[in-house]
């Protein structure tokens, strides 16, 4: 027979692109997971600088606290140190658990759900930023301030929140 090693049949091409779509399938999903979420990461992460911020310290609840002590840091390249990450990560839970209270106790409210939904989604958006080495003001005042306005949105979108701040004071921003 006249077999020549560099003929190749049409079977044997389709069979060798096959098997190098098969091989860089993994690295091709990667590459696209990466581009999603490095899309996301710069379309979603409001700009800090054109937020209108109050010009002295608020006296109030601990978060308006919390994002005053890291609005005062803005302009300077400080990371926030380890333990006072994990305060901001505590904080940021309290309020989604409080969330998820507000929507259970109201629970056919839509609304509610997709405030609920979307403040999930901005602080596992922003934990992860953090976590990834994000960890100065720069990025944490951001997410702090994106996380502050989806809980003030579940509050008013709440009747339970709406019901019970008129029988008491404004301290429920504050986590229980």
């Amino acid at each position: 027979g006249s077999s020549s090693f560099g003929s190749a049949t049409p079977h044997s091409i389709r069979l060798l692109i096959i098997i190098l779509f098969v091989a860089l399938l993994p690295y091709l999903l990667s590459f696209l997971c990466f581009l999603l979420a490095f899309v996301a990461a710069v379309f979603a992460t409001p700009n800090f600088t054109s937020m209108e911020l109050p010009k002295e310290t608020p006296s109030g609840n601990l978060h308006q606290q919390m994002m005053w002590d890291l609005y005062k840091l803005q302009n300077e390249e400080s990371r926030v140190k380890g333990d006072r990450v994990e305060i901001i990560f505590e904080a940021w839970k309290q309020l989604r658990g409080k969330c998820q209270r507000y929507w259970t106790d109201d629970i056919d409210n839509d609304k509610l759900f997709d405030a609920h939904e979307y403040l999930k989604a901005a602080i596992s958006r922003c934990r992860s930023m953090v976590m990834g080495g994000g960890n100065d003001v720069k990025t944490i005042a951001p997410c702090h301030v994106e996380i502050m306005k989806a809980f003030e949105e579940c509050k008013n979108l709440s009747s339970f929140a709406n019901k019970k701040s008129s029988s008491t004071s404004s301290s429920d921003a504050t986590p229980e």
